[in-house]
């Protein structure tokens, strides 16, 4: 269950990570253009 736990923590800190990253990405249209 531990286990199971920690992998789930896992799974929402990459979530977290990845959208933080798209929406810094979308906020600068700068770096797009």
């Amino acid at each position: 269950l531990r286990f199971r736990r920690r992998s789930f923590l896992g799974l929402i800190f990459l979530f977290s990570l990845s959208t933080s990253a798209l929406y810094f990405i979308y906020s600068a249209p700068g770096i797009g253009k």
